[in-house]
């Protein structure tokens, strides 16, 4: 069976307001950043839509996802994705393909009238958010700054809320108390939270606990599962996702659980 893709993330910004210290681009042996562009050009936006179109012709894709990420893409401004969505309708939806756009942010930059164009143009957000305050801030701190950013990603989250429910990516950290953590995203109101491991290299695969790793989702799973509150977090990925991958869910999963391809392509500026 021939492997389609069905989604990119488009890398449209090189830049980052932010120096978190587990940054894979940043902080974690990758240079290519000192060499490439700080933005996807307009050209390359171009023709980046007209290759998806060609090719969601070729493989009869009705819909197409193209995830918005960085760096931290609201630093390029709304003009810029402005004309990035004016050339995706002209482009696709000419060609009757239905875009699902999703935009991942750390959400300190998030304002009424960022909140109010993502969500007019059905622009799906995700959140960086790492937890309680001294949680976040141990590695998401301001770049040439030993500020956390933790109050301006709240501050961002609390504007967007108004508008649209709220969906996090949260890097595990280990440090972290698990019932403390639970306590801060439900106190967030948050709508679903995605937990992610640190990524791990042949350089510094010994380095990291798996062991500890292990330990602490556990608890953060039993804290979730026994809580019955009526304001309970509904989806904690991975576990809502392996519970229904476990009582017989089929075509789910996402790039590290399920049996799902991984149909995902990435595009970087060069």
């Amino acid at each position: 069976m021939d492997y389609i893709v069905k989604s990119i993330v488009a890398k449209v910004s090189n830049m980052c307001n932010l120096n978190c210290s587990y940054c894979y681009v940043f902080n974690r042996g990758n240079k290519n950043y000192r060499s490439i562009p700080n933005k996807l050009s307009e050209e390359l936006i171009e023709k980046m839509l007209y290759r998806i179109k060609d090719h969601c012709i070729k493989h009869n894709l009705m819909s197409f996802t193209i995830i918005l990420h960085g760096g931290e893409p609201l630093i390029l401004g709304i003009k810029y994705f402005e004309f990035f969505l004016k050339k995706s309708k002209y482009i696709l939806d000419r060609a009757n393909i239905k875009v699902m756009y999703i935009l991942q942010t750390n959400g300190t930059l998030m304002t009424e009238e960022w909140a109010k164009f993502l969500v007019k143009n059905n622009i799906n957000v995700g959140f960086s958010f790492d937890g309680y305050e001294s949680i976040h801030n141990e590695n998401r701190i301001y770049k040439n700054s030993e500020k956390g950013s933790y109050r301006d990603v709240v501050k961002g989250m609390n504007v967007f809320k108004k508008y649209y429910p709220l969906h996090v990516l949260s890097v595990i950290n280990t440090n972290s108390d698990p019932i403390r953590f639970y306590k801060t995203i439900k106190d967030l109101e948050l709508n679903s939270v995605s937990l992610l491991m640190q990524d791990i290299t042949y350089d510094n695969f010994y380095n990291v606990n798996t062991m500890e790793t292990s330990e602490w989702m556990i608890k953060l799973f039993d804290i979730w599962f026994d809580d019955e509150n009526k304001n309970k977090l509904t989806l904690l990925e991975p576990f809502s996702l392996i519970i229904n991958i476990i009582l017989g869910g089929a075509n789910i999963g996402n790039d590290s659980y399920g049996l799902v391809e991984n149909n995902c392509l990435l595009v970087l500026s060069t």
